[in-house]
């Protein structure tokens, strides 16, 4: 009996001493223009690192807009997205702390809107696949900071529902608007 509860206490140190790390981490966002919109972002993550060079985790978010009346840019008043995207990242280059990923996945959004002028909601379902470049920065052992780079990307995706009938197939760049929260992200991860 001392012998099997010693190999067990050496297997289990020795997971200890070699045990990939977890972390979860996300990004938040808020955008507000006068007399045009508002807007609120929370993508939280969690995730599990398998090597030194491959991640695998799973994507969560919640945005929601509001429209002023005024406002030509949306013909809705109100719009609610809630996301999931299991994902998988490969760090393909290393510059001291600094990390330069592909980030790849599958995602899933629900959407509800509510029209100018309607007295009822419209919903749609996307499903999508994708990938984009992302970039770490490591403060600490523990800490990260992340920038999701969304203007160069690769994706396809599929629309159904009240608010969706179509299929899309993108790649390339769009450096029209570099800053646009939509296209840039920051965020950060905490590893344990």
């Amino acid at each position: 009996m001392k012998k099997v509860l010693a190999v067990l206490a050496v297997l289990v140190l020795a997971q200890a001493a070699y045990a990939k790390q977890w972390f979860v981490g996300g990004a938040v966002g808020f955008e507000s223009v006068s007399d045009a919109y508002t807007e609120v972002t929370l993508m939280p993550e969690v995730g599990y690192s398998l090597s030194d060079k491959i991640d695998v985790g799973l994507d969560a978010g919640f945005e929601t807009s509001s429209y002023d009346d005024k406002y030509a840019g949306s013909p809705y008043k109100s719009e609610t997205t809630i996301r999931i995207a299991p994902f998988a990242r490969y760090n393909f280059y290393q510059i001291g702390k600094l990390n330069f990923l592909i980030k790849s996945g599958l995602g899933l959004e629900f959407v509800s809107a509510k029209a100018k002028g309607a007295s009822k909601s419209e919903s749609g379902t996307i499903f999508g696949i994708y990938a984009y470049p992302v970039t770490t920065y490591d403060i600490s052992e523990s800490v990260s900071l992340f920038a999701n780079l969304n203007f160069l990307s690769f994706g396809l995706q599929s629309g159904s529902g009240d608010l969706y009938d179509y299929t899309q197939f993108g790649f390339g760049v769009d450096a029209d608007d570099v800053l646009n929260t939509k296209d840039f992200q920051i965020g950060f991860v905490v590893k344990f």
